[in-house]
């Protein structure tokens, strides 16, 4: 199966990060389009009641230039240092996991790239709520990368 364009979730949480290095070991081909993807979500929930704080045009402007620089940053990170056609974007949304799926399906993604949360006892038995939304309703083949993790047995 040919993967040529290729859609990674990125949430620049840290514990998320490393999961992702694991991209690494997939060996995705210099050729490849790889989308490094960030959807920073700007919905407050305060207890009973949701609202929306939409963020200025100068805020917004701000926000993706910053997410673009750490994203660009962490190439190496997730050994894409060497490929030749990585597109780095942010979106700014109320509905983070709608806004990354729409844009894998407006660019016909082949494979979706995501890291589950790590998450101990019973909880730890199910997906992140953002790779459930995935494995329900992607058009795309998905990679959920696990949390590297040493158990102790004994």
């Amino acid at each position: 199966m040919n993967f040529d364009k290729i859609v990674v979730a990125l949430d620049m949480d840290e514990n998320s990060i490393e999961t992702l290095a694991q991209l690494k070991q997939l060996n995705i081909p210099t050729s490849a389009e790889v989308h490094l993807i960030n959807v920073f979500e700007y919905v407050a929930n305060n207890f009973d009641f949701t609202f929306v704080i939409p963020p200025s045009p100068e805020d917004l402007a701000k926000i993706q230039m910053i997410m673009v620089e750490k994203m660009e940053a962490l190439k190496p990170k997730l050994g894409l240092d060497k490929h030749t056609n990585v597109i780095i974007k942010c979106f700014i949304s109320g509905n983070a996991k709608q806004e990354f799926l729409n844009y894998a399906d407006s660019i016909d993604a082949k494979l979706i790239v995501a890291a589950s949360k790590e998450r101990k006892g019973f909880l730890g038995l199910f997906e992140s709520s953002f790779t459930n939304f995935l494995t329900k309703f992607s058009r795309s083949n998905l990679i959920i990368l696990r949390p590297q993790a040493v158990y102790n047995v004994g």
